[in-house]
């Protein structure tokens, strides 16, 4: 168990990280769909700019589980 934690706030830990990655899979699915929509010429770039911030925000998700976990002890 994470060090000075109890059972109830390990548990209130674990919960907000599920529930923050739930928001980010959703944010990244939306953004995908955005991405796309832009299939013409002049929006490649945003296409491109859009994956650029789903990836950012796929890496951030790996880290927040990383985090939450070395909390939790589970390493």
């Amino acid at each position: 168990m994470g060090a000075g934690m109890t059972e109830d706030e390990r548990l209130d830990l674990m919960r907000r990280m599920l529930a923050a990655q739930r928001t980010i899979r959703s944010l990244m699915d939306y953004l995908d769909g955005v991405a796309g929509e832009c299939n013409v010429d002049d929006q490649k770039g945003m296409a491109f700019s859009i994956y650029m911030i789903r990836e950012a925000l796929a890496v951030y998700s790996l880290e927040m589980v990383a985090y939450t976990r070395k909390h939790l002890g589970d390493e």
